[in-house]
């Protein structure tokens, strides 16, 4: 069996890069193979953490995404193998047989293999005013900031369950609410929409999308609209807040020679294998969860690659390929 002891204080058996439900879960099970694990996010929880309600993870009937997030980086953190740090790596490259990172914060680690659990980043709308509004009306984490926009109208776009629950959510304080959505039916889970229907002050606009951000004097005053609404192409808002899905990032993959997909996904194999030796993916950013990117799913794929890193950093006799190759096609 390979000594799992850390070489020296900043050399790691695995480094886990991102602190998401696929993250941790993954340290939780490399903790019990005794193999030191370091968890670097820039938050911890990922987006989990950004969630008003969570009502679809197995053992928790309604709990706020705030909360179970906490549970995540607490049951991780109990484990003496486990180091969670709120950080971003920033480079990361092969260097013989570990490792190299470097952080935002200007830290520097080693690791024997690496497991890039990222998750992805929002998509944005791309219109004029978009970039000039971010931070000034323009938000992309309803929970952050919907109590800051108490008794204001504000406009929320996307119609999956993010886009609902957002909704939802921001109907608790803002006056009016206006759901943007280009299609005439919603991608979101039924009773989501549903309990929107019930507020008030919740206003569909259907089949529609805004053109461009408006505002003066870095403050957000509206949006126009590609087609009228009520026979206005204006709307005047506090605030917008973009719910349109989102992507995973290439860069990390792209320094170690992990192939990515036409989507930007982390191709992987059943057992979270990339096609970089010593390279493991898990969680939304990977082929395995594109489809379905879900909290169950990326604590599966945590799961199933720490017990495969267990595996093979045990077995000098191991072959990168030997449970299945990746296809890069």
């Amino acid at each position: 069996m390979a000594d799992t002891k850390k070489e020296s204080p900043n050399v790691y058996d695995v480094a886990v890069i991102g602190a998401g439900p696929a993250g941790l879960s993954a340290s939780v099970y490399l903790s019990r193979y005794k193999l030191s694990n370091l968890v670097l996010g820039p938050e911890y929880g990922g987006y989990v953490s950004t969630t008003h309600l969570v009502e679809d993870y197995l053992g928790f009937l309604t709990v706020s995404g705030l909360e179970l997030a906490d549970h995540f980086t607490k049951h991780a953190q109990n484990y003496q193998d486990a180091e969670v740090v709120a950080d971003k790596v920033t480079e990361m490259k092969q260097n013989g047989k570990l490792f190299d990172l470097k952080t935002w914060n200007g830290k520097e680690y080693q690791a024997r293999s690496v497991l890039i659990a990222t998750g992805t980043v929002h998509n944005k709308l791309d219109v004029p005013g978009e970039k000039e509004f971010e931070g000034h009306g323009v938000s992309y984490c309803v929970t952050c900031d919907a109590a800051f926009f108490k008794n204001r109208r504000v406009a929320i776009v996307g119609g999956g369950d993010s886009g609902a629950k957002g909704a939802l959510h921001l109907a608790d304080f803002a006056s009016e609410v206006y759901w943007i959505h280009r299609r005439d039916t919603f991608r979101a889970e039924p009773i989501w929409v549903d309990r929107v229907k019930e507020k008030p002050n919740v206003q569909f606009v259907m089949e529609n999308t805004i053109t461009e951000i408006v505002g003066k004097d870095n403050k957000l005053t509206g949006v126009k609209l590609a087609k009228p609404f009520e026979g206005k192409s204006n709307i005047a808002l506090d605030g917008v807040f973009v719910e349109i899905g989102s992507h995973p990032d290439k860069t990390l993959p792209g320094m170690v020679g992990a192939t990515t997909d036409g989507d930007g996904n982390l191709i992987v194999n059943n057992h979270q294998r990339t096609s970089a030796e010593f390279v493991w993916g898990a969680g939304d950013n990977t082929t395995a969860s594109a489809l379905f990117r879900q909290i169950s799913t990326a604590v599966s794929e945590g799961s199933i690659a720490a017990g495969d890193i267990y595996e093979y950093l045990n077995d000098p006799r191991a072959d990168w390929h030997s449970k299945g190759p990746i296809v890069t096609d």
